[in-house]
């Protein structure tokens, strides 16, 4: 329950907490979030998202990369110590939640069925022992971040998902444009939410707009897309390379010191 000042908040236990303001932060699934903003929307990328860490001596050179683009699947494997490596795949799949995670293991295994042997046993064994995060992927469109004095924040407001290159950063930084304007308006609450609102939205556009670009490069959904993609990124310079990959990701000064136009 909430009014213009105060957010009360009933406990599991029956008891009530009251305060200034309501911080939902309670991720991608938030059923806050679907109570309180009833408009926004949680948007099915149709990719499957598995990560995590296999402890095991192996025979990869550590700090070296290996990224493998098909069509609509993308692995990656970063041996990160010599006896241990960190694996995220991107896999497209229309399922719901319930069913890739009764499957996880199996559509691990078989989407990778023709690649050569080492890569096939190495998930073979991510996906018996290794410690891993599975989840559909999904963006939040919400037109606005505020409901009077309850806050969306992090994926529960505008998850970008992990293909736009800010998916847990922006999460940090909304977090800190939060608190700026709360110290900024420690009097003015209302005015404070506005305003991370405001800083908030744009950049919020340009991270899920750089998702879509993302999916649709590095994930494509045909074998010409496929081609055409490796025979831009051989084709491209240093510089070109950077503009792909780097500045889509950089923020303005004003935003890093969330100054609002």
């Amino acid at each position: 329950m909430h009014d213009e000042d105060k957010v009360q908040i009933l406990l599991n236990n029956g008891s009530v907490l009251e305060t200034d303001l309501l911080i939902v932060s309670e991720g991608l699934r938030s059923t806050t979030r679907q109570i309180y903003f009833p408009e926004s929307t949680l948007e099915d990328f149709k990719f499957v998202y598995r990560g995590g860490r296999l402890r095991e001596h192996h025979s990869y050179e550590v700090g070296k990369f290996n990224i493998y683009i098909d069509v609509n699947k993308m692995l990656s494997i970063y041996p990160i110590a010599s006896d241990e490596i960190a694996i995220q795949c991107y896999l497209h799949n229309t399922g719901d939640l319930p069913s890739v995670q009764n499957k996880a293991n199996e559509i691990l295994k078989t989407s990778f069925a023709g690649y050569n042997e080492d890569i096939q046993h190495l998930l073979g064994r991510f996906a018996d022992n290794g410690l891993m995060f599975i989840d559909k992927m999904g963006m939040i469109n919400s037109s606005t971040l505020v409901n009077r004095n309850v806050v969306l924040l992090g994926d529960a407001g505008y998850c970008p998902t992990a293909l736009s290159g800010m998916g847990a950063s922006l999460s940090i930084y909304g977090a800190k444009a939060l608190a700026h304007f709360i110290h900024q308006n420690p009097n003015d609450l209302k005015t404070a939410c506005c305003n991370y609102d405001t800083m908030m939205q744009p950049i919020i556009q340009k991270f899920q707009a750089n998702a879509k670009n993302n999916s649709a490069s590095f994930i494509p959904d045909s074998k010409e897309k496929l081609n055409s993609f490796v025979h831009s990124f051989r084709a491209a310079s240093e510089a070109d390379v950077q503009k792909i990959m780097i500045d889509p990701i950089v923020l303005t000064k004003d935003q890093l010191n969330f100054k609002i136009n």
